[in-house]
């Protein structure tokens, strides 16, 4: 068979900045090696979970990546639409699949060194706000914020728990609401810097200051964190990395086949996420 040099990127969303950042760093890695990248938009479910896979009928890639993290509600219809035999990375969805390997970040330990954080800055009355329930991102950072509670004989207050989008607009609801309640929290978690950013205008609006009433923690390191007032410790998300890690993992299985070596020793991989200590949580 005529290989193309050609590795497929499909993705039901483009709205968030760390599937951006690493659609860039799988570009960027490929570009570098001699491959092109298409990337195309699909069918989603209300989770972003991909439904068809129509570049891989109309378009000659090799390989393929699925920019998704999964979710508790995926049906994984999309992986009958893939030829078998076309090697197939993602995001963290469909990890447990034979035919797939995932590399994605290690939401949990990153999650639980963010709470340390709010712990070791004398803080116990931490509030957090999730990402959707069924996401699995959103899901891992859960575990890790209690985890890192429990270490401390501590333990999560359900009235100090709102569930986000991942949106600006979330975090400032869920803030909001838990202000209104008038449980003394000294710290939050957010599962993302957007809703963490969010809930800080919600904080100010309530007439308390960051860090001094409330330290704050986000996750992703987005370019918004380090510009807004007071700038906002996070867990960078190693999103160009992941992206990098991804098309690697595929262009070396590609080459590996191509010159008859086996590949079975292919396994999946977990990045780490840094802590990035701003203002919010000096």
């Amino acid at each position: 068979m005529r290989r193309t040099f050609v590795l497929g990127v499909l993705t039901g969303s483009f709205s968030r900045y760390v599937h951006s950042r690493t659609l860039e760093g799988a570009e960027s890695y490929a570009r570098s090696h001699g491959y092109s990248v298409f990337v195309s938009g699909c069918d989603s479910t209300v989770t972003g979970e991909p439904l068809s896979s129509p570049l891989i009928r109309h378009q000659p890639v090799e390989a393929l990546i699925i920019l998704y993290d999964g979710a508790t509600s995926d049906c994984f219809s999309v992986l009958n639409d893939i030829p078998k035999g076309v090697p197939i990375v993602t995001t963290g969805y469909a990890r447990d699949f034979e035919s797939v390997h995932a590399i994605n970040i290690e939401n949990a330990g990153g999650a639980e060194v963010a709470t340390n954080r709010l712990l070791d800055a004398d803080r116990r009355k931490i509030a957090m706000i999730t990402g959707p329930r069924w996401d699995f991102d959103a899901i891992e950072r859960t575990l890790g914020f209690e985890r890192a509670l429990s270490k401390r004989w501590l333990k999560a207050h359900i009235e100090y728990v709102r569930e986000g989008d991942w949106s600006l607009e979330s975090g400032y609801a869920a803030m909001s609401d838990i202000l209104k309640t008038g449980h003394a929290i000294d710290g939050l978690f957010a599962h993302n810097d957007q809703q963490a950013v969010g809930a800080m205008r919600a904080i100010h609006e309530a007439g308390l200051h960051v860090p001094e009433d409330i330290a704050v923690v986000g996750f992703d390191d987005i370019p918004l964190s380090q510009y807004v007032e007071p700038s906002l410790t996070t867990m960078r998300y190693p999103s160009f990395e992941l992206g990098e890690a991804c098309a690697r993992m595929l262009i070396d299985r590609l080459d590996d086949s191509s010159e008859g070596h086996d590949h079975r020793d292919f396994l999946d991989v977990q990045l780490i996420p840094k802590i990035i200590v701003r203002e919010s949580c000096p």
